[in-house]
């Protein structure tokens, strides 16, 4: 009986595995598999913000000290808006002097894919709004005009108050 019994073990042990547990063992493994992509994916992201962040106060850091006491007449900004260096850039405007900026309106993107990164972009009514009307004359803001390719673009000049 013993042997019987040992046999029937060792036939047990020697069987393969049954397909329902076999789908089993594979919807677990790719379950495991999905979840370490996401965690994956969720730390590059963190990491792309963080990257981000960093850039943004190196490029500010640098502005700074690039500039450091000096004020101009006029600021020129054609195409290029990063949202953290508009109160530097906006320093750097004296008494009287102008502040002209031109670029892509929020919706942009939509139109022809570029520019795409949305922290980039003009919201509509945001330079009025960053451009208190006690220090600042606004004189132009053109929000409605796009460009030839149908991208929403604004046309914008301020001119800082003399005290």
């Amino acid at each position: 009986a013993a042997a019987a019994a040992a046999a029937a073990t060792t036939a047990k042990e020697e069987q393969p595995p049954r397909p329902v547990e076999e789908g089993a063992r594979q919807q677990g493994a790719a379950q495991v598999t999905t979840d370490a992509k996401m965690a994956a994916f969720q730390q590059a992201a963190a990491g792309a913000a963080l990257r981000r962040a960093q850039r943004q106060v190196e490029q500010r850091a640098a502005a700074q000290r690039c500039v450091l006491g000096r004020r101009y007449q006029l600021l020129l900004s054609v195409r290029f808006f990063q949202r953290p260096m508009l109160p530097v850039l906006q320093a750097l405007v004296a008494e009287g002097g102008f502040f002209l900026l031109c670029h892509f309106l929020q919706g942009a993107e939509r139109v022809c894919g570029h520019p795409s990164q949305p922290d980039e972009l003009v919201a509509p009514g945001e330079l009025r709004a960053a451009f208190p009307p006690h220090a600042w004359i606004i004189h132009h803001c053109d929000e409605h005009t796009p460009l030839p390719d149908t991208r929403p673009f604004v046309r914008f000049l301020a001119q800082r108050r003399k005290s």
